[in-house]
């Protein structure tokens, strides 16, 4: 959809709702005898209106903000390090941890730092540190990524890692799977910084398990 339309849509479905807000403000303010020049003096009518398009921007970024959400691709997730959440390629889902199935995640990622606290990257480890991680390929553009993420062939000789290190983008990671299956992601972006004095790192990517 168009941008315009969704600004659009959002003004004219909030319309009805900031009209009727406004109008019992002031139908308040006439029932106690005061008078629209008096709101116009002390500058009253600017702070409505101020407060119509303070409430109207916050709409926007939420509308916009969920409707990103609803529109990612199904086999694309994100993993953040503020959550308690992990990913399961058995079913292609994020999972929180722990929880009532007793599920345990394929992966979970961690901010990387190093011994001066400074954040390197995102990186990925099995929840019992095992080592299931290899790092098949990386590529100059998300395009190239991929094509090898799409076409994906097994190498011959896999030495697994205990970590997923320097997670970047268009990286190409195969995995080994709690239930002895390969499963392969591809990174589409990554992010890492200190936020509020605490290292954060956040991470998305597609997902597939092999066949």
């Amino acid at each position: 959809m168009n941008d315009s339309y969704k600004v659009r849509g959002v003004a004219e479905y909030m319309q009805p709702f900031f009209y009727c807000h406004y109008f019992l403000k002031f139908k308040l303010a006439q029932d106690k005898h005061t008078e629209f020049e008096t709101y116009k003096k002390h500058g009253l009518l600017n702070a409505m209106i101020m407060e119509i398009r303070i409430i109207f921007t916050f709409c926007m970024l939420v509308f916009v903000s969920c409707d990103k959400e609803n529109n990612k691709p199904a086999d694309e997730f994100t993993l953040k390090s503020t959550e308690y959440t992990g990913f399961l390629f058995e079913g292609l889902k994020i999972i929180t941890f722990p929880n009532p199935n007793n599920l345990k995640a394929d992966f979970v990622m961690s901010p990387q730092t190093t011994e001066n606290d400074d954040v390197v990257s995102p990186f990925f480890a099995h929840p019992d540190l095992e080592s299931r991680f290899y790092l098949s390929g990386e590529f100059e553009s998300f395009d190239s990524a991929l094509s090898s993420f799409e076409s994906y062939i097994m190498p011959a000789d896999i030495k697994y890692q205990q970590f997923a290190l320097d997670i970047k983008p268009y990286q190409v990671w195969l995995i080994r799977t709690n239930t002895e299956k390969n499963g392969i992601i591809l990174i589409k972006s990554a992010e890492c910084y200190i936020y509020n004095d605490i290292p954060y790192a956040e991470t998305t990517f597609k997902a597939k398990v092999l066949r």
